[in-house]
């Protein structure tokens, strides 16, 4: 449909950018989920100062997009909601009453 997409994704391996089809791959060396958030969020500022993006998306576990939209207020935040349906499910249920019920 026209839209250009950066996906900001941790790796054990050495940083790089790559292009994967017209999506380009910003692949950041940082395993731990405590500090990939901090480092892709100061990545994402330096890539919205040099062409700004429409929306940000990302996940709800981990909030790892909240630091890019600390740093980048101007950009509207969707979250997708990675948990499946049948935790869901368990988490909201009333003492007593089955999924389902």
């Amino acid at each position: 449909r026209g839209h250009e997409v950066e996906v900001f994704a941790s790796t054990p391996h050495t940083d790089r950018v790559e292009n994967q089809n017209g999506i380009i791959e910003h692949w950041i060396n940082e395993v731990s989920r405590e500090k990939f958030r901090w480092v892709a969020g100061h990545r994402f500022a330096v890539r919205n100062a040099e062409l700004p993006f429409d929306v940000i998306e990302g996940p709800e576990y981990f909030a790892d997009a909240s630091f890019a939209r600390a740093l980048a207020p101007e950009v509207p935040l969707v979250v997708k909601m990675h948990t499946p349906s049948l935790l869901i499910a368990q988490l909201n249920k009333k003492p007593g009453i089955e999924p389902g019920d």
